[in-house]
């Protein structure tokens, strides 16, 4: 079975016939802290897999089909320096409620490609 990720990411099972659109470094914000690693837009899924390095202190790797995503944004910067807050950030909520952020650079062109993958307009 094929993964995604590269050889310093914590690599993540690709599903069947799934394939990579692009890829984007990024950090996400989970616990308080900014773990490290890419975010990967695929035909089905969006798919964040953290360097090998932050996944050895905790950090964890994170996908959402792309059918479940309520809503891709920008979510204003908060202030808090740890957890990405200095910057705007792309914010992903999914059809159950759940919040994902993600620091990463062009963000209005991020927003735009994941937006333009999703089944439905937002």
């Amino acid at each position: 079975m094929a993964n995604i990720g590269a050889w310093w990411l914590a690599s993540r099972p690709a599903l069947a016939g799934e394939q990579v659109v692009t890829r984007w470094l990024a950090n996400r914000a989970q616990n308080g802290r900014a773990v490290g690693g890419a975010l990967f837009l695929t035909t089905r899924r969006l798919v964040f897999c953290p360097h090998r390095l932050d996944q050895l202190t905790g950090g964890q790797g994170w996908d959402v089909p792309l059918g479940e995503v309520a809503t891709v944004d920008v979510a204003p910067r908060t202030g808090h320096p740890f957890d990405g807050g200095l910057r705007d950030r792309l914010r992903v909520r999914s059809a159950r409620g759940a919040q994902e952020l993600f620091v990463l650079n062009r963000l209005p062109h991020v927003v735009d490609a994941v937006r333009a993958r999703l089944p439905r307009a937002q």
